[in-house]
């Protein structure tokens, strides 16, 4: 990364450079930041793609479990996700499947219905149209990376005391938050969403527990070599394909088992 304090960036340290521009100020330091491949302990060249395309996203998702594992799933059995879809919900799901029993509900819409069904991370799928069926009798640990706060209120309608917590991670549907992730202000029945603040959480537990970093970075590279099964990376180069790209992203067109990967 080439450019200067003027242009608004600056060297943090000899491996990472930092976006200093005024108007990313406010943003968390995670979102700021570049690193320096040939100094990153994750990065490795046959992963590349794999890398950029779920590197923050998977940093997230086993932060996710940590938490949940810490309060011991607020003594739920089942985990309900939310745009069961997207990148961080499935390394979301595939971790959680991987140290634990719990069932796994996936929240989609019906165009992401039959791949979210065949990715096998879920152990059943549920269309937003289909909410309301959403009943148990033990206690529900609700993830929510879509942040549409019908679907929110639909959710702690149907399922009612059953729910344990209400966790908000993001908003994959950002056009029904023009001022960025915010708790619903009404959600109906059940236990009020959190905001669980993974910039914030993250330096806590890490500072806590020494070993995490290194566990995260052993599960990060067995979750990219399973990866290939969700998301297949796709090469495209040049600025009309960034465009492209961007327009289909912003119009929900883009298909959930492909994943761009940009050059220049």
């Amino acid at each position: 990364m080439v450019g200067s304090a003027a242009a608004g960036w600056h060297n943090a340290s000899r491996d990472r450079t930092a976006d200093a521009a005024p108007h990313r100020a406010q943003l968390a330091s995670a979102y700021q930041g570049y690193r320096d491949v040939t100094a990153d302990p994750v990065y490795s060249a046959d992963l590349e793609a794999e890398h950029i395309l779920f590197f923050p996203l998977f940093f997230t998702s086993f932060l996710i479990d940590d938490f949940l594992a810490d309060e011991d799933f607020f003594g739920a059995d089942t985990v309900v996700i939310s745009s069961a879809s997207s990148k961080t919900a499935l390394a979301t799901a595939h971790k959680l499947r991987s140290v634990g029993n719990a069932e796994l509900v996936a929240l989609t819409s019906g165009r992401h219905a039959d791949y979210v069904r065949g990715t096998g991370l879920y152990t059943r799928t549920v269309t937003y149209g289909e909410v309301s069926t959403l009943k148990a009798t033990a206690s529900v640990t609700y993830v929510d990376f879509l942040g549409n706060e019908a679907v929110n209120a639909a959710v702690h309608d149907a399922l009612g005391s059953t729910l344990a917590v209400s966790l908000l991670l993001g908003a994959t549907d950002w056009a029904s938050k023009p001022g960025g992730v915010r708790v619903p202000s009404a959600v109906g029945q059940g236990p009020q969403p959190e905001a669980l603040m993974i910039p914030i959480y993250a330096p806590q537990r890490l500072k806590i527990d020494r070993e995490l970093g290194a566990t995260m970075l052993r599960d990060m590279r067995a979750f990219y070599a399973a990866s290939g099964t969700l998301v297949r990376p796709l090469h495209l180069s040049g600025m009309k394909a960034a465009l492209d790209c961007w327009a289909q992203l912003a119009t929900g067109k883009a298909l959930p088992h492909e994943g761009f990967v940009l050059s220049f």
